[in-house]
């Protein structure tokens, strides 16, 4: 968010929609440790991990990794996600649960929401 009319907007878009696309917020460093994070999700499932073959590709899902936290650190702590969330949201207060990841590839696989 660059200036407060952009701000306001999307903060109103987010409240009226329930979601937002801000593009370009996350640096280069940020975007990279996402990707980090992501992949060691992806290498160090849960037991509660679960994969869904489809017709043509598969759907991956996994949450609250209690390993993960390590590997999340540095996201949560250094990039702006969190200062963006208390902005959309009004609030100073943005606390990390747990993290969620998907991973769809190929054609026609299973929906993540109903």
């Amino acid at each position: 968010m660059t200036t407060s009319s952009e701000a306001s907007a999307q903060r109103a878009a987010y409240h009226s929609d329930g979601v937002v696309l801000l593009r370009g917020v996350l640096d280069t460093a940020a975007l990279s440790e996402a990707q980090r994070a992501y992949e060691w999700s992806l290498a160090h499932p849960s037991r509660g991990a679960s994969s869904f073959p489809g017709a043509d590709g598969v759907f991956y899902q996994d949450l609250a990794n209690r390993d993960a936290w390590p590997a999340y650190t540095r996201l949560v702590e250094e990039s702006p996600a969190a200062d963006l969330a208390g902005a959309l949201w009004d609030s100073a207060d943005v606390w990390f649960m747990y993290e969620q990841v998907f991973l769809k590839e190929g054609g026609r696989t299973r929906r993540s929401a109903a």
